[in-house]
């Protein structure tokens, strides 16, 4: 008996990108028709056969990437007795112009393996909601179809000096607005280069994409546009609630200073309107009610592990686990429905959201919990002494016998708004 089909459609919200679809289907046959938008498609279980305008071609499991254009039809069905597995993005026209339908017609299944690499990168941000991330490998994927459908030319040289010129002017760019900082889009733009290049030349100089910057950067005030001496009195009492440690104010004077734009510092925190005290950002948007399905993309919140770079394999694995089963018990709206297979065997519930895993040196461990604390965002922690015990009460005597400074982290998992999340693990990278 073949597995249920399974579909699932959305919009992400990214400039450039129609829709997101993930589909397994077991005998799905579907008949000649046009799109006004690109199909990038990746198969990941299976073989599709389709005709394009006549051409019959055919995409496997594992791989390149097939490119079906706008207006030109096209059909298809499964080559194996169990059907496909795929992930598709659909690109808008202003995103891959349509002058290179004809070349995607004579040829709609590229073979690169880079390119399916970053077509998955760019899948996996749009699943995770990650809109910064998702339109930097959006640049990279479409700038790396217009180069096989151009005829694979050869690059420009750049002038000496011009690649870290050009970082150093988006890192400018990036950081005269840190509240609300322009697209890479709009900066290469204004640079007049891609977008996809301006990515390149940003990573090779500071060792760090742009969107991995601008959340992972401390915060920064945005500098005052008003003459030297010429603050009025609401400026002097802006200036006095943002002063660090000053008291609250009475209320509603304070609602009313924080609501509109600061020019003397940064809208970082607010004040609580039931009871006048400082309340981090991230407190105000974990407090809210959740919406009541949070398991469907775009996600609002982030989970990630973070382990040590220096264990064992084993250990890695062990860490991650427990780590993960701390998120889920501590947030049970992030745990799905229970599984079933085709023959009515029934499994557990999963997390129903990505986990993603960092690893990085004991001293990032340890700034990212004293972030986690500072933020107020609960975080599940997993000790070197842990590995010597058999058991919950032992674990939990282990971790009580040692200061909060002197814990000696292995792992730590976190779950909030992915701003948050992202800088409670600077300094990390994605394991590999």
């Amino acid at each position: 008996m073949s597995a249920p089909d399974q579909v699932r459609a959305w919009d992400p919200g990214v400039p450039g990108v129609r829709e997101v679809l993930h589909a397994r289907w077991a005998d799905h046959h579907y008949p000649a028709h046009t799109h006004d938008a690109w199909t990038v498609l990746i198969v990941d279980d299976g073989r599709i056969g389709y005709d394009v305008d006549r051409h019959r071609d055919a995409a496997t499991a594992g791989a390149g990437v097939t490119l079906l254009p706008p207006h030109v039809p096209h059909d298809g069905h499964p080559l194996t007795a169990a059907g496909f597995r795929k992930r598709v993005v659909y690109l808008e026209t202003a995103a891959l112009p349509e002058r290179l339908i004809g070349r995607s017609v004579d040829a709609p299944l590229v073979l690169d393996d880079r390119l399916r690499a970053q077509v998955s990168v760019l899948d996996d941000a749009l699943a995770a909601g990650e809109r910064p991330a998702a339109e930097s490998a959006l640049a990279i994927v479409v700038e790396r179809l217009e180069w096989h459908l151009t005829g694979h030319p050869t690059p420009r040289r750049a002038a000496p000096g011009q690649p870290a010129w050009l970082a150093r002017r988006a890192r400018d760019l990036l950081d005269a607005d840190p509240i609300d900082p322009p697209s890479i889009t709009e900066i290469a733009r204004r640079l007049g280069v891609s977008p996809a290049y301006l990515i390149r030349v940003f990573t090779r100089e500071f060792a760090i994409p742009p969107h991995r910057y601008v959340v992972g950067r401390p915060p920064r005030c945005r500098p005052s546009t008003a003459p030297r001496g010429a603050a009025t009195g609401a400026g002097r009492r802006r200036d006095r609630l943002l002063r660090p440690g000053a008291p609250a104010p009475a209320l509603p004077q304070a609602a009313a200073d924080l609501s509109g734009s600061l020019r003397g510092g940064c809208r970082l925190r607010s004040v609580s309107y039931k009871t006048g005290e400082w309340v981090p950002k991230e407190h105000r948007l974990m407090d809210q009610p959740q919406p009541a399905d949070q398991l469907t993309p775009p996600f609002a919140t982030k989970v990630a592990v973070l382990v040590r770079d220096d264990l064992a394999t084993w250990q890695r694995l062990n860490v991650t686990a427990f780590l993960a089963a701390g998120i889920a018990a501590a947030y049970p709206a992030l745990v799905g429905a229970p599984y079933a297979d085709a023959d009515g065997g029934s499994y557990l519930p999963l997390l129903g959201m990505p986990v993603l895993v960092f690893e990085g040196g004991a001293h990032t461990l340890g700034n990212a919990r004293t972030r986690a604390v500072g933020r107020g965002l609960p975080a599940a922690i997993f000790t070197q002494e842990m590995f010597g015990t058999g058991h919950d009460t032992a674990n939990r005597a282990a971790t009580a016998a040692v200061p909060a400074d002197q814990l000696d982290l292995v792992g730590i998992a976190v779950h909030g708004p992915k701003n948050a999340v992202d800088k409670i693990l600077k300094g990390a990278y994605l394991h590999r």
